[in-house]
């Protein structure tokens, strides 16, 4: 099953990230984003959802991250909690 879903990945294309792409993507590898705060931010604060072409298997739109990142950036730190 992992293997039909990393190809399902690649057959995508590169705009699409896997939770843990995802939580390294925005936090780095010394401190990538937790479980809780990514599903905290899309409960609560409007980050994308993922699409799951396989049940156990969410992707994000890396597109929709990156603008979603961008709203933020316009937002003063003090308005972010």
């Amino acid at each position: 099953m992992k293997e039909e879903m990393l190809l399902e990945k690649k057959r995508l294309g590169s705009r699409w990230l896997m939770k843990k792409e995802l939580c390294l993507y925005i936090g780095g590898y010394g401190a990538p984003l937790a479980n809780s705060t990514l599903y905290d931010w899309i409960n609560k604060k409007g980050f994308p959802k993922p699409i799951h072409p396989f049940a156990q298997f969410p992707l994000w739109d890396k597109v929709a991250v990156d603008n979603w990142i961008k709203s933020f950036a316009a937002i003063p730190i003090e308005k972010l909690d």
